[in-house]
């Protein structure tokens, strides 16, 4: 039961299966060095970082596609017409993170909206 509470606060963390594995083998491990548990959670709080920079990223994208949308009965739709750009818009590339050996993420490119058009056609 004990160890049913600890993957569930885990996953509440945000934390993935392997981590979880990781920080089960520690909780096990009573020989265990607490700075292995806290760089395990650093990396995590650096990962849970880069995700929210990404969320911010698009929201704002998203806000400005919103705001430049009349949102009435004509079919003309700024919104749509940035999704339909190659390079417009919030577009995510996988980078090396350097949070951990060979570890990649997906980090967003940002264009603002209202770049020259023209250019990525």
């Amino acid at each position: 039961m004990h160890t049913l509470r600890f993957v569930r606060r885990a996953r509440n963390l945000g934390f993935s299966l392997d981590e979880i594995r990781g920080l089960l083998s520690l909780w096990h491990d009573r020989a265990r060095a607490s700075a292995d548990v806290k760089a395990l959670t650093l990396r995590h709080v650096t990962d849970l970082e880069q995700r929210i920079a990404e969320l911010a990223a698009m929201r704002d994208t998203l806000r400005q596609l919103a705001e430049a949308c009349s949102g009435d009965a004509r079919p003309d739709c700024p919104i749509l017409a940035d999704m339909a750009q190659t390079g417009s818009g919030l577009e995510v590339e996988e980078v090396e993170t350097g949070t951990g050996p060979g570890s990649v993420g997906v980090v967003p490119a940002c264009h603002g909206y209202g770049e020259d058009s023209t250019a990525a056609s």
